[in-house]
């Protein structure tokens, strides 16, 4: 986009770009940065003398900041009380978050964006008077039209209050905009996961698949070039060791995650990388399944169940049929595989739900992640089962049941399968391949430090802040060096063995 690399004398003196959220009730052990206000910031620098990133992560007051602040962004993705992981407002400290807005005075352009601020965009404008304007979908483009003309209705994805109503203008389409990332320099704060140094990516936007449980039933996909992907990763601090992939299906190109593998290898980048997929690709494409080994790859794979008539149900576009050949293909590899599965289908037994367990052995999967299904009001899931008998949703959670399956034998049927599974035998494989991506002893170590800050003290931010500063100096490092060399050499006797 042109507007992207024109050059523009500052029109405003400072901007400060706030992200709200005390608690994060996605990551226990670490903090990730909030990579999408990033790239909203370094979409519109160049039109501020000065522009702070406050994450309230790490701040106990705004106020301090908002000395010669003329526009006052904030992002708030989180917040949905309902059918989100279980989660309700109260983890997501909204009364907080509010207090903050209403701390903003009525001097400062006040602008909100995030995907929770735009479902809840009316009662925002009604009950906050000093919001000038929320951006409504991605921010990137439609912020820094606001910014250049002010109030318009020709710009498209902005809602805001005039002569006493709300207007709204049309939506505005999802793009990618070429070599636009965060400006990494603006980051007060250094991310952790695990004890390690970690960062964001966005390699993607949208889904062009239709399943049948997604409220947004599918949309556009955008990408960016692997050449592009690559500059950015070259840009982060040479001490991250986690770069996490944010898109929903990160391997929609092959050959862009070719391309991009290589560009990996050749510079020698020694990362770890993690990535939501589908198991399509990885079922078609041996040369795609090696180059994500080479590159050090995580990879989190939507498998929801093992029956195909579940599959179907989902409207998941594959068939058992085409998990187990990714997972055959992953077999030999030492790519960490952590399977997402969905209970509480149509017809689905509890016979066919317990299951899982051995399938996810047998499958060499490492990690699992049960999920209850759930019914969103706008998806196609909802319109399905309007139509049928014997399958229910429950208003408070938007999880679905059946009469095969009760909510109660559902929740205990979660908790069975994951002691099966990892109480198991299998468990040891893991450690071996996880070698290869971790210093294993180290991170069993910080675990065991952070649970204890969890539940004795109870996320105290000092003992945070010590956690991280020792994890900088670990003088066991040695011996963690002799504990992991052994595990990969367990590791590459059992892949030889399985061979």
């Amino acid at each position: 986009m042109k507007t992207m690399k024109e050059e523009i004398k500052p029109k405003f003196n400072k901007g400060l770009f706030v992200y709200p959220y005390r608690k994060d009730p996605w990551v226990q052990f670490g903090k990730l940065p909030p990579i999408g206000l990033e790239i909203v910031a370094a979409s519109v620098k160049d039109l501020f003398g000065r522009i702070d990133i406050i994450d309230m992560r790490f701040e106990d007051d705004l106020t301090q900041y908002l000395d010669g602040v003329d526009i006052v962004c904030f992002s708030i993705p989180w917040g949905r009380e309902k059918g989100v992981a279980g989660s309700t407002s109260k983890k997501y400290d909204l009364e907080y978050v509010y207090q903050l807005i209403r701390s903003i005075p009525e001097d400062k352009k006040l602008i909100l964006g995030g995907t929770f601020a735009c479902e809840i965009k009316d009662y925002l404008l009604e009950n906050f008077p000093n919001i000038d304007i929320i951006i409504n979908g991605q921010g990137e483009e439609t912020l820094r039209e606001y910014l250049i003309k002010g109030y318009s209705k020709k710009i498209k994805g902005i809602v805001y209050k005039g002569k006493g109503k709300i207007i709204k203008t049309p939506p505005r389409e999802m793009n990618i905009v070429p070599y636009l990332y965060p400006d990494r320099s603006l980051r007060k704060y250094k991310y952790y996961l695990f004890g390690s140094r970690m960062d964001c990516i966005y390699t993607s936007h949208g889904c062009p698949y239709k399943c049948a449980y997604c409220e947004f039933e599918g949309s556009k996909w955008h990408s960016r070039s692997a050449e592009d992907i690559f500059e950015e990763l070259q840009k982060m601090d040479k001490d991250i060791k986690y770069v996490l992939i944010n898109d929903n299906n990160f391997l929609e190109d092959v050959d862009r995650i070719m391309t991009l593998t290589d560009l990996i290898k050749k510079h020698k980048m020694k990362k770890t990388f993690w990535a939501q997929c589908r198991s399509t690709p990885l079922a078609k494409r041996k040369d795609l399944v090696a180059k994500l080994n080479e590159a050090r790859f995580i990879l989190a794979i939507g498998i929801e169940s093992p029956q195909d008539h579940v599959l179907k149900w989902l409207r998941k576009g594959y068939t058992r049929k085409i998990n187990d050949e990714a997972f055959e293909n992953m077999k030999r590899t030492a790519i960490i595989i952590q399977a997402y599965y969905i209970i509480g289908n149509y017809q689905e037994t509890r016979e066919e739900v317990l299951e899982i367990t051995d399938y996810s052995h047998q499958s060499w999967i490492d990690f699992i992640c049960l999920n209850r299904l759930r019914c969103y009001p706008q998806s196609e899931m909802a319109r399905i089962i309007e139509k049928l008998d014997g399958i229910y949703v429950d208003n408070s959670s938007l999880r679905v049941y059946t009469d095969q399956i009760s909510r109660e034998e559902l929740t205990r049927l979660c908790k069975l399968i994951v002691n099966q599974f990892y109480l198991s035998k299998y468990l040891f494989r893991t450690f071996c391949k996880l070698s290869f991506h971790l210093n294993v002893p180290f991170v069993f170590r910080f675990l065991i430090i952070s649970l204890f800050n969890i539940y004795l003290f109870k996320r105290n931010r000092k003992m945070i802040i010590l956690t991280e500063t020792l994890s900088r100096f670990n003088i066991l490092y040695p011996l963690d060096l002799l504990f992991n060399s052994l595990l990969r050499l367990a590791g590459r006797v059992i892949y030889r063995i399985k061979s």
